[in-house]
């Protein structure tokens, strides 16, 4: 039980956060919405936004495997985050920054697919789609990540 709570208390944090960022998407405030996904990334992995873009996937997922126990936790949030930031760099027509966070988004969220994350979070199956679909109409490259 106490696992459970812990999960639904950092999901509601997440949907707090996706709030924001989105609040800021609509009202064209990319810098801040930046900050807001920076700040939380910092929050729960140490390493800013920069940081994670300088990793490949597979170094990404060792740095969030302490000790080699993969800290689902940590995947959740920088998978969804990622996500946000690459569609911040969609909307700035910023197409490749944005479709390499899709990958690693991508590849971050499959490690948590049949988690309880993935289940507390209704909205799960259409991040999925989502990030599918932009990575299918990019090159097709996703079909070797499937969902």
């Amino acid at each position: 039980m106490y696992e459970k709570d812990y999960i639904m208390r950092m999901i509601e944090q997440m949907i707090k956060v996706l709030l924001e960022i989105f609040r800021l998407r609509q009202k064209g405030s990319f810098e801040e919405a930046f900050e807001v996904i920076d700040m939380t990334l910092e929050k729960y992995t140490g390493l800013s936004s920069k940081m994670i873009d300088e990793f490949d996937s597979q170094s990404l997922i060792a740095y969030l495997s302490p000790r080699g126990n993969l800290n689902l936790e940590r995947c959740f949030v920088v998978g969804v985050l990622l996500k946000e930031e690459g569609d911040v760099l969609f909307e700035l027509k910023k197409t490749s920054d944005a479709l390499s966070r899709y990958r690693k988004s991508l590849e971050l969220l499959n490690l948590v697919k049949n988690t309880a994350y993935a289940e507390m979070l209704p909205d799960m199956n259409n991040i999925f789609k989502d990030l599918i679909n932009k990575l299918s109409a990019d090159s097709g490259e996703c079909g070797e990540m499937n969902a």
